[in-house]
């Protein structure tokens, strides 16, 4: 029991790992069948067992696992039952993708023994190689071989270790993936809608993110347009003219250019305008990022919706503009299989907007897969930055 409660307290810390980044990988459980080869020294037989596994996603291809698992060995000479359990925390990385990928595994653990004669418990160490194939998003065949070594010199005279190989093959399932957003300085507007970053505790905010201007006397509004003289940053606004919270004329698609002078309203939100307030062509604008699709999928997530509403608005308020959605991603995984998922979510993308009314002769759909990165894919901040879905402007 010793050694038991230092690992059960390591145990639950990893699994306690916080969550650091906007998407994490989601979190999996398995069952293995195993085939024992018992070490020499034990004098048993090789025999079954059975392998239990909780697994919590610690950044891309690197998690961490629990495990349970007991075996029964017969003993060569009399046929007395030996039987093993253990319980183990492991670290896996995984090369490729949960639909095909291998992976190096390996940790520490407690392993107690029962036998005819008493029972010992002792610590151990594993090392081993495996594979996952995919037969779902979510549902993986898993085999894999081990190496434990259990440091016992209680048990068997002369010897302090023994090593026993473990082969094992089955199944794993991984939950839906989770998603948070942050809100660093706590204002109560998330980190991706937050135009005025690091606002001090306390403040109020308006939905933007940026601290609402303090009411000042006298109370008076010199120029009628319904702003405060204190809090009018456009005084002298001609009467009649539609003004915004600070008292400057409106401008609706935040383009810009003030809603008088707007001859393309609704502009779509990113997109560079001329001093007209229409949409400049030859222009690329990153719509959708890494966080925007479900976990290897080329489903939509709800904020991705939002954005897309106030994208599609854009494009019926200006009949006449005709884009490309190009989809990309990282390097991880195939050059094929990236192929296909960005064109996949190019077209979900292009699908949504029809829904809402956009003409689908508007919006050409291409998949670059791999192929045009704007970071460096050896890191995750530029994975991140190259799961992309970008719009170019052909025609407006």
């Amino acid at each position: 029991m010793r050694l038991a409660k230092p690992f059960i307290a390591l145990a639950l810390s990893l699994l306690a790992w916080p969550t650091l980044s906007a998407e994490r990988p989601p979190n999996y459980v398995g069952a293995l069948g195993s085939y024992v080869f018992a070490d020499s020294v034990r004098n048993d037989d090789d025999g079954p067992g059975l392998m239990l596994m909780y697994g919590v996603q610690l950044g891309e291809g690197l998690s961490t696992e629990l495990s349970l698992f007991a075996h029964q060995l017969d003993r060569e000479l009399t046929g007395d039952n030996d039987d093993f359990f253990g319980a183990g925390l492991d670290l896996r990385y995984l090369f490729g993708s949960p639909r095909l990928g291998g992976f190096v595994i390996g940790g520490v653990g407690a392993l107690r023994e029962e036998y005819v004669e008493g029972s010992t418990s002792s610590p151990y160490v594993n090392l081993g190689l495996g594979a996952l194939v995919g037969i779902t998003d979510r549902f993986q065949v898993r085999g894999e071989v081990r190496q434990y070594v259990t440091f016992n010199d209680a048990t068997y005279a002369g010897e302090d270790q023994q090593s026993d190989t473990r082969l094992s093959v089955g199944f794993q399932y991984a939950f839906a993936g989770r998603r948070v957003v942050a809100d660093t300085d706590g204002d109560g507007v998330s980190d991706p809608l937050d135009q005025c970053p690091g606002t001090p505790p306390a403040t109020a905010v308006d939905e933007r993110g940026c601290p609402l201007p303090a009411p000042v006397a006298p109370r008076a509004d010199s120029d009628g347009d319904g702003v405060l003289d204190g809090i009018d940053q456009c005084p002298g606004t001609p009467p009649g003219v539609v003004v915004d919270a600070v008292g400057c004329p409106a401008d609706e698609d935040g383009d810009g250019v003030f809603n008088a002078n707007d001859e393309c309203p609704r502009t779509p939100p990113g997109f560079e305008v001329d001093a007209r307030g229409c949409v400049r062509e030859r222009q690329t604008v990153t719509v959708l990022r890494s966080v925007s699709f479900e976990f290897d999928s080329a489903k939509l997530t709800e904020e991705a919706r939002r954005t897309l509403d106030r994208v599609a608005a854009g494009l019926k308020g200006q009949p006449s503009m005709r884009v490309e959605i190009a989809g990309h991603t990282d390097a991880l995984g195939t050059e094929a299989y990236n192929l296909r998922l960005s064109r996949e979510r190019a077209t979900s993308v292009r699908d949504f907007l029809v829904d809402l009314g956009v003409a689908a002769s508007r919006l050409d759909v291409k998949g670059y897969g791999e192929s045009k990165p704007v970071a460096d894919n050896e890191t995750d901040a530029g994975r991140a930055r190259n799961r992309r879905v970008d719009f170019s402007v052909l025609t407006r």
